[in-house]
Formats: structure tokens, C-alpha cells, sequence
């Protein structure tokens, strides 16, 4: 997309963009969207980007055939005010942490917080019952280290301790069958929206209302909301009761009380369901499109028309919002891209074959990434070890690696096949086969 956007961004912009997307955090995620929309409305129609309006709005779209015009900006909006609230994702990773300086392994160990409603109805958040982060040792006392002691030394095959305080209460899981399924069950989800007024997405769409209107431009004005971790924008659920309110809900309420905006476009990846199968869907740009009965300058019907294209022109991600928000959040994105996650294993008669992300195997070999880090991002953990570890157990070898180039990626494959082999093996007694 670079290449071809270079031919109408200046010197600066495209160095602005390079070092935007090189960033080791969720401003690079944000470029990226903004990349890729401002390259899909290009395909078809004359753009400039920032052009010089006073303000100056992310684009500017200029039909071909008919001369219609808009302006837009681009948000990336996220849950990232809501997981600082409720630290969920650092107290789970904190959680696998300790275990592991312990001597267990990953999965065994789980927990849920209590939580409680802060605010008036209609106008409420969740508040997980965790510790400030900057307290984190709070939860992990010495209750908590009495509690993997006497897991360490009895065994069993569940167990669970409630660890409270103040401020805090949450009760922490142990299985040991990882496999098995995870006790404790949810908590209720911090990132619904229990208020309609003050939410991600609203807060998003009233700042870039607010920069538009400072634009020196009489015409269609329109805002892009991007997944950067938004929970709502990709569910898009709401209850029965009136509880909670879903992104269609809060983009309507907001299109209802402002007439300078004719659209907004909301866009995320998501797979398609598949049940257990998910995970081999490629992910796919789903958008939705919102007109404003109430504009100033109706969206025209040029522009209605670039507007659904653009799902289809963009490329295809390799992670949805939530992951990509969380990969670069905990330091697994960034020059190095350590987040390769597409593996696939297959067995045909004694002939075992594996694919998998060359560039991760690169990153593994100079040390940039552990054995259990490969192994995890790859699921390459299997009941009696690592897949690896497995094949070289059951006696099998490597006869063929082969690297499968992936021309419009930004990685290739590597291709083992293992095959049983005598060598491989531990010596075995003659008399021992005959039995």
C-alpha cells in the first residue's frame, strides 16, 4: 500500500507514515488503519491527504466522474481507557508470571474478580476488583504464595483460594489439566457500554465532529472509526433490558444531535464463524456504513458507492483489533513482529509434516524470542511436550525443509517433514520385538 500511495503523499508524509509504523506502539496501529483506508478510497477517485483547510481533515475525496467531494478524518478507537480502569489483561499475564517462577507451566493457573457498578444507572461503569497496578503485590501476598505451596506439594487436581483486601477481592484457580475446562468462569464484561453518553465511541466521534468543523470546507463531512481494540465495534451488542448499549446505538444518538457530520463508517476485522474452526478463517474488513438523515450536506450517491468498496480494495489483516492492540501493548509487535501465529500440522500414514512463519524461526534462532515463546504463539504444545519435542521422543527425523515463498506477504513459510528413522531411536533388544 505504501508504494502505491506514494505516488500522491509528499517527502514528508511519507516519512511521517514510515516512522509512524515502525513505532513499537498503538500510534503504528492507527497509522495503519489510516494507510489502508486513504489507500482503498484512492483506487477509484482523485484524494488528497491533510490537505491545507485551516484545520486540515485526514482526506479529502474528489469524485472523477462527477466532481463530488468530502472530507474525512480517521479514529482508531480502542478499550484502552477501560482496561486501565480494570487492568484484566496485565493481572492475567502478572498471574502467568508468578506461576511460572514457580515452576508451572502456562494455563494451570486462573482467576476472577469481583466486581462492582460505579455510577448512577444509565450512566455507569464496571469496576473490576483488582488492585492498582502499581499494587500489584497486594493480590500476590503471601496468602497467594502459602496458596501455590500447598499446590506445589498436594497435587490435586483442582483447587481455588479468594484472596480480598482492600480495595481488591478475586479468587484465584489452579487445574491440572490444562486441557480440561477453565474454572471460575467470567467476569462481567468491563467493556460493554452502560452509558450512552459517555462511552469510547462517542467520545471518539465528538472530538473529530469538533476538528471537522474547524475545516475551512462547506460540503460532506465524515468521520472513520477503526478497530484498535473496541470491543463493542466488532460485537455490536446491546441488552434487552436497556442496560447496555451497542455501537449502533451510540453512533445513532450521536448522528441525531450533530447535522455538520453526513457519515460515519465504522471498519474491523473479524473471521467468519466457524465454531472450533475459527482460527482457519482468514480474517476478513467488515464495515458498516451510517448516513445522517439530519446533514447539512447529504453523502451523495458517488460517494455512497466508494464508501462500500472500500471493505473490499483494502488487504487482508493478519490480526483482528484486540489482538493487535494486545500484541503491542505487551511488546510482541514493532520491528520485530514477534506475534506469527499461523501453524499447520499434518499426518499422513508415518510421514509428519509442520508449516510455519519463517521469520519466527529467525527470531528464535537469534534469540530474540524463548523456546516457550515460539512454542506458544505457534500452539505447538501438545500433551507430552512440544511438537518438537514429541517427534524427536517417537524417533522421527527430518528429511525435508523446504521455504515457501509468499509473495503479497510480508513473510514466507517454512516447510518440515519428519519421517521415522531408526537411528532416531533408543537400541532395542531383537528378543524384545519377537515377544
Amino acid at each position: 500500500m505504501l508504494h502505491q500511495c506514494a505516488d500522491f503523499l509528499s517527502l514528508r508524509q511519507l516519512e511521517d507514515i514510515v516512522i509512524k509504523l515502525n513505532r513499537e506502539d498503538e500510534v503504528s496501529l492507527h497509522s495503519q488503519w489510516e494507510l489502508a483506508i486513504i489507500y482503498a478510497l484512492s483506487r477509484n477517485a482523485d484524494i488528497e491527504v491533510e490537505p491545507d483547510l485551516g484545520k486540515k481533515p485526514d482526506v479529502l475525496w474528489r469524485s472523477k466522474n462527477t466532481g463530488d467531494t468530502f472530507i474525512a478524518d480517521v479514529r482508531t478507537v480502542s478499550d484502552e481507557g477501560l482496561e486501565k480502569e480494570n487492568p484484566r489483561e496485565f493481572y492475567r499475564l502478572e498471574l502467568c508470571n508468578q506461576a511460572k517462577k514457580r515452576g508451572f507451566g502456562r494455563g494451570h493457573f486462573s482467576d476472577r474478580p469481583e466486581y462492582e457498578m460505579v455510577g448512577s444507572y444509565g450512566d455507569s461503569k464496571v469496576r473490576l476488583k483488582y488492585p492498582p497496578k502499581n499494587e500489584y503485590k497486594k493480590l500476590f501476598n503471601s496468602d497467594f504464595h502459602k496458596f501455590i505451596d500447598w499446590v506445589k506439594e498436594n497435587n490435586p487436581d483442582r483447587a481455588e483460594k479468594r484472596l480480598q483486601g482492600d480495595g481488591f477481592d478475586v479468587t484465584i484457580y489452579y487445574q491440572q489439566n490444562i486441557y480440561g475446562m477453565p474454572q471460575g468462569g467470567g467476569n462481567l464484561a468491563y467493556t460493554c457500554y452502560y452509558s450512552l453518553q459517555n462511552n469510547p465511541i462517542l467520545n471518539a466521534l465528538k472530538k473529530k465532529a469538533d476538528q471537522l468543523k474547524k475545516a475551512n470546507f462547506e460540503g460532506v463531512k465524515g468521520i472513520f472509526l477503526a478497530d484498535g481494540g473496541c470491543r463493542e465495534l466488532t460485537s455490536g451488542i446491546s441488552s434487552s433490558t436497556g442496560e447496555t448499549y451497542s455501537d449502533e446505538q451510540v453512533i445513532q444518538y450521536f448522528l441525531n444531535n450533530s447535522s455538520s457530520i453526513s457519515f460515519v463508517v465504522t471498519l474491523f476485522a473479524k473471521r467468519e464463524a466457524m465454531g472450533i474452526f475459527d482460527h482457519l478463517k482468514p480474517l476478513n474488513i467488515n464495515g458498516k456504513i451510517f448516513l445522517n438523515p439530519k446533514a447539512n450536506f447529504p453523502l451523495q450517491e458517488e460517494g455512497l458507492s466508494a464508501l462500500n468498496l472500500i471493505p473490499k480494495i483494502m488487504p487482508e489483516p493478519k490480526l483482528d483489533g484486540s489482538n493487535a492492540a494486545n500484541h503491542l501493548r505487551n511488546g510482541w509487535d514493532g520491528p520485530q513482529k514477534v506475534w506469527h501465529t499461523s501453524s499447520t500440522m499434518r499426518s499422513e500414514h508415518f510421514m509428519q509434516t509442520i508449516e510455519f512463519s519463517s521469520k519466527s524461526l529467525l527470531e528464535y534462532l537469534a534469540g530474540k524470542i524463548t523456546k516457550e515463546e515460539f512454542v506458544e504463539t505457534h500452539n505447538f504444545k501438545m500433551a507430552n511436550g512440544d511438537f518438537f519435542e514429541s517427534m524427536l521422543k517417537g524417533g522421527y527425523t527430518i528429511t525435508q525443509a523446504n521455504l515457501q515463498r509468499l509473495n503479497d506477504e510480508d513473510d514466507d513459510k517454512i516447510i518440515f517433514t519428519f519421517e521415522p528413522d531408526v537411528s532416531g531411536r533408543p537400541f532395542e533388544s531383537p528378543k524384545d520385538k519377537e515377544k
